[in-house]
């Protein structure tokens, strides 16, 4: 699952991305990667979360997305299936 919010304001340095991902390893563990910033190519900045079952992840999921959602935030994308992070939803 892929979710993919973003920020728009005047000025160029306003606009912002945000994005939230649930991923599987090749071991079976699920993980929440949320990734940030202004550019996606070379200031954005990541973290991975890792979880002990899909739905703590999906929750947590759904809690960043409250909260960008609070803060100016309007959602661009959802994709589910298998997600490339390269195209980053």
């Amino acid at each position: 699952l892929c979710v993919r919010l973003e920020r728009t304001g005047d000025e160029p340095l306003d606009r912002r991305f945000y994005i939230l991902m649930v991923v599987q390893d090749l071991f079976g563990a699920v993980a929440l990667v949320r990734r940030w910033g202004r550019d996606e190519r070379e200031r954005s900045q990541q973290t991975v979360t890792s979880f002990l079952s899909l739905d703590q992840a999906l929750e947590q999921l759904e809690r960043h997305k409250a909260i960008c959602l609070k803060r100016g935030y309007h959602l661009v994308a959802v994709e589910r299936g298998r997600v490339d992070p390269r195209t980053l939803c």
